[in-house]
């Protein structure tokens, strides 16, 4: 099966940078009124099919959403062609 690996690194982005971005990419959960209402906010990962290998390296059949929302944060990406033997 063909994959693509993503790597990325958002470089020198100070930590409002990064929370923000990791919440986009993986989604948070979100607590309002003293814990009395809790919302699980989706991000992009949560739309493609994708397996995390390490921080900030992922295989998914679909980088497009992915490479979009590294280019808004102008991080540092890296995308390569693999071939796998284990569906995603």
């Amino acid at each position: 099966m063909r994959a693509k690996l993503v790597c990325y690194s958002l470089g020198k982005a100070d930590s409002t940078t990064r929370r923000n971005f990791h919440r986009e990419l993986y989604g948070y959960t979100d607590v309002s009124c003293n814990g009395k209402y809790v919302y699980k906010r989706k991000g992009v990962l949560d739309t493609v099919a994708h397996k995390k290998i390490l921080d900030a390296i992922l295989i998914t059949d679909n980088a497009k959403p992915i490479v979009k929302l590294l280019r808004e944060y102008k991080a540092k990406i890296h995308v390569f062609d693999v071939l796998i033997k284990f569906k995603i």
